[in-house]
């Protein structure tokens, strides 16, 4: 994580640090008119404040900074997750079994040459849809065909991705 530089045209004292939302560790350090922040790691995926109240720096002489907030988006590093499935794993569920639901807790995508299917004793592929709402995803498989008796199946993805 690079440290953050804001650059003055003239010499600044720190007064009062600046507050950070959401909230992480931070060091500052003053060198004529810069003044380095070195941070913590930012949260995945929010958007982030630094708020430098009117009055947290001044200049050599006393002159009072007039404050400014900084806001910039984080990057989602962290990789989508199955919050819900149906059927739920682990569970028995009928032959004629027709579809399985999968929802993410976060919009998905599914580049070309994505699949969904179900390996057991046997591959069976689904039609798949794709839904997305504000912040989430719904993946719905339609079996192509009947499961095979007593057999265990695993849902497998390939391809699907953060939006």
């Amino acid at each position: 994580t690079d440290p953050f530089l804001f650059v003055f045209n003239e010499d600044v004292v720190v007064v009062d640090q600046p507050t950070v939302r959401p909230a992480v560790g931070f060091d500052v350090r003053v060198e004529g008119g810069v003044v380095t922040m070195t941070h913590d790691a930012f949260p995945s995926s929010v958007t982030m404040s630094i708020i430098w109240s009117q009055g947290s720096l001044t200049d050599v002489s006393g002159n009072i900074f007039a404050g400014a907030t900084i806001q910039f988006e984080t990057k989602d590093v962290l990789p989508p997750e199955i919050v819900r499935a149906t059927p739920a794993n682990g569970t028995l569920v009928p032959l004629n079994l027709v579809e399985v639901v999968l929802s993410f807790n976060e919009v998905v995508q599914s580049p070309s040459g994505s699949r969904m299917s179900l390996v057991g004793a046997s591959v069976v592929l689904l039609e798949w849809a794709l839904e997305s709402q504000s912040g989430y995803s719904v993946l719905r498989g339609h079996l192509t065909q009947e499961l095979l008796p007593e057999q265990q199946y695993v849902v497998q993805l390939v391809g699907f991705c953060d939006a």
